[in-house]
């Protein structure tokens, strides 16, 4: 552990405190529970030292620890607030640059500079954070009301191109549009999966759903995740099959084929899932039209925008629809942070693929700690994947950040969602 290092109350982090919090992130019912798997033990084993023992190697685990998995709370505080943990009102048990100082439930968040910070002092005082919907952000970067924000939709930079006085920049991101067929059946077959992925016109749905700001992909994870290996990992993505940018007569033949050898009925509709924004709605779209293509249809659901999310995490939430126009990321800078998705037991691999061998492969990978070996057990698992269209891939999305034009400093990378960026905001020289 580094020295010298306190928390926002004066205190001093100890190897309490950092033992204390990676157990109660290895804790099952804990968001970071499924990153401990493979610890044997942590232990104190000195003033500034933990020390873990693993039950088998594990590539990811210090990846992890690099995220969420590895913050570091105040004991003390913590227990104090009990429930109350993480709730307006209740001060920060922090240690980084900068403290809370307010915030107002539903309306803002401001956080002050932390004068006692062990490493480089912020530029900036302080910053407030405010919410708003896509609309509300564009009106307020476009009048001045707010200085910047990362755009979570890329229609928001879209719509911000070309004011005056806003600077766009953009990054990797480890983000992706996806389809995720769900258990209720209709995109059971991977033929079927492999018919719609064919006849999808990813092109088109880069121009008119998103302005241009995505590119047609063929994998669940962007290119942000490539932190190794990037040779190998992009030309794996240029080899992928059945995700052609724009589809040709002989991709939409291949895929009439395979529903005829798949035997699916055309009078039972596919349902997709969606909400009403304007980039699912295109995606949705674009499925039903691919769908009739190949003499299959298509029906959209469409659902408020605060139900969405539930599709994700609550199966009769999407008993009724087929596949979710969907999104993903991973917090890690490694393919091989998505694929266990795909796993037989995993909560997320909806339709059901069961395959021992993927299994095997999946988990020898994760242990792998030489990262060339890695990459290549990784595209062969990758190939195994998008081959059965398990998810149907999309497009990815870059990481934007809109920035007035006289700051900067913060990256444009998704690094942001793990990094202390706004002690670089700052305004530019002269």
């Amino acid at each position: 552990m580094r020295s010298g290092v306190t928390f926002h109350d004066g205190t001093p982090m100890t190897a309490d405190d950092v033992l204390w919090s990676l157990k109660r992130h290895a804790d099952p019912d804990m968001e970071q529970g499924d990153e401990f798997g493979n610890i044997a033990a942590m232990k104190k084993t000195g003033d500034r030292r933990i020390t873990i023992s693993f039950k088998a190697p594990d590539a990811m685990f210090f990846k992890a620890l690099a995220g969420d998995a590895g913050i570091v709370w105040n004991k003390e505080q913590v227990e104090k607030a009990g429930k109350d943990f993480g709730t307006p009102g209740q001060p920060d048990a922090c240690t980084g640059p900068y403290r809370l100082s307010s915030w107002k439930s539903g309306d803002s968040l401001t956080i002050e500079r932390y004068d006692a910070y062990w490493g480089k002092k912020p530029l900036t005082k302080r910053v407030t954070f405010r919410w708003a919907s896509d609309s509300a952000l564009v009106n307020a970067l476009t009048t001045g009301a707010a200085d910047g924000a990362y755009a979570e939709s890329p229609n928001t930079a879209a719509a911000l191109r070309g004011k005056k006085g806003i600077e766009q920049h953009y990054g990797p991101s480890t983000a992706s549009l996806v389809l995720i067929p769900t258990e209720r059946g209709g995109l059971k077959d991977p033929k079927i999966r492999r018919a719609l992925s064919l006849a999808l016109d990813r092109k088109g749905i880069a121009a008119s759903g998103y302005g241009g700001m995505v590119q047609p992909w063929g994998t669940p994870v962007g290119s942000g995740a490539w932190g190794y290996e990037k040779p190998v990992f992009e030309a794996a993505q240029k080899a992928v099959a059945y995700a052609p940018a724009a589809p040709t007569a002989d991709d939409l033949a291949a895929a009439k084929d395979l529903v005829k050898e798949a035997g699916a009925d055309p009078a039972e509709p596919i349902v997709i899932g969606t909400d009403a924004s304007q980039g699912r709605s295109v995606v949705a779209n674009a499925v039903r039209a691919a769908l009739q293509r190949i003499g299959l249809k298509g029906r959209i659901k469409t659902v408020p925008t605060s139900q969405f999310e539930q599709f994700y995490s609550d199966p009769q939430a999407r008993a009724d629809i087929d596949v979710l126009v969907g999104d993903w990321y991973i917090s890690k800078a490694d393919p091989m942070g998505f694929y266990d998705n795909a796993l037989s037991d995993s909560s997320n691999n909806w339709v059901g693929f069961k395959d021992a061998a993927y299994d095997a492969k999946v988990k020898k990978a994760l242990s792998t700690l030489d990262d060339a070996e890695r990459a290549k057990l990784t595209v062969d698992v990758q190939k195994t994947f998008t081959d059965a269209a398990i998810w149907i891939s999309v497009a990815q999305v870059p990481s934007v950040l809109v920035l007035d034009e006289k700051l900067t400093g913060p990256p444009a990378s998704m690094a942001y969602l793990y990094y202390p960026w706004a002690a670089e905001l700052g305004s530019k020289k002269g």
